[in-house]
């Protein structure tokens, strides 16, 4: 079984000098297989199921209380839930590229760092390392496992088929209509093209060139405070 293998791992005498802050690298295994797995039945994919769940873990997941005793699983599914609001938020606001303290104002998730990630699946490669020259097993399923970087989006742009189906040659103008048109030559962002006035339209002092006026004041005003009424 899976435990008594790292149990017969840890009390290798020539194991005894590394030091004790390495014997949990191999814990994920037991998170996500089981301690009583047959560790001649863990195969390639069991692996890379460990390493795709250690993919969207959040840090400290097996030390931190809020945590403690939830399935692993619950909690993947409930941060990558939370990842893609996060993501849809950041579109909403325009926000393509965000910094550290944004992603952690817009309640971003924390994942566990790509280190981390590393030395738990250098640890399960080193113990099945073990185990096959212990001929426990007859090959090990964890050969060269690697970090698997989480995706942040699956966007991606418009081919040329799908821009000529959006707009065709007798594309019609109303009063949303014209708003694809502005994204499209301008640059924009919905949220800055959808709160666009007629007095946004601005003509350049020294150019002459007509431009467009982005700024915050409608989106302040949609939040302001109403004032108080007796």
């Amino acid at each position: 079984m899976l435990k008594e293998l790292v149990e017969r791992f840890e009390s290798d005498p020539n194991r005894q000098e590394l030091a004790k802050g390495t014997q949990g690298n191999y814990r994920p295994a037991f998170d996500v297989l089981g301690g009583e797995t047959n560790v001649k039945h863990i195969t390639r994919p069991d692996i890379l199921r460990i390493r795709d769940t250690l993919c969207w873990l959040p840090p400290y997941y097996n030390k931190n209380p809020a945590y403690r005793g939830r399935p692993l699983e619950d909690l993947v599914a409930e941060t990558r839930e939370l990842r893609d609001i996060a993501l849809q938020c950041l579109d909403e606001a325009g926000i393509e590229d965000p910094d550290p303290a944004t992603l952690k104002e817009f309640w971003m998730p924390a994942l566990l760092r790509k280190v981390v990630i590393n030395k738990y699946l250098g640890g399960i490669s080193k113990l099945f390392a073990w185990a096959v020259d212990e001929q426990i097993v007859p090959s090990t399923p964890a050969a060269r496992i690697k970090f698997q970087k989480v995706e942040e989006s699956t966007r991606r742009s418009f081919t040329t088929e799908e821009l000529e189906k959006l707009f065709p040659k007798d594309y019609a103008f109303g009063p949303v209509s014209w708003i694809p048109v502005v994204l499209l030559y301008q640059g924009l962002r919905p949220n800055e093209c959808c709160q666009l006035l007629v007095d946004d339209v601005i003509q350049d002092s020294r150019s002459g060139l007509h431009c467009l006026r982005i700024t915050l004041r409608t989106l302040a005003a949609a939040f302001a405070v109403p004032p108080a009424r007796d």
